[in-house]
């Protein structure tokens, strides 16, 4: 099943994974669709191969990535059931 989201919400989601971001945009489309996360990773992994994407990195977003992976106490778990 295709994920149908609006082009301001894949302008957000292009936005995180130009910050390096994957992960969150993953959730994000997840709870934008309510779609299975398994879908929510195609989406993503879809959206970084499309052709002409480029969601470089820059050193900036990668140390602010960094930063915020640090913040984060306890270890991170994903449960999903179907």
């Amino acid at each position: 099943m295709p994920i149908v989201l609006t082009e301001d919400q894949w302008d957000f989601v292009d936005e995180m994974l130009r910050l390096n971001t994957w992960l969150m945009a993953t959730v994000f489309i997840r709870d934008s669709t309510a779609c299975r996360l398994n879908d929510a990773f195609e989406a993503v992994g879809d959206r970084r191969q499309a052709p002409g994407a480029d969601f470089s990195s820059s050193v900036r977003a990668r140390v602010a990535a960094f930063i915020a992976l640090n913040k984060v106490a306890d270890p991170i778990r994903v449960i999903e059931g179907s």
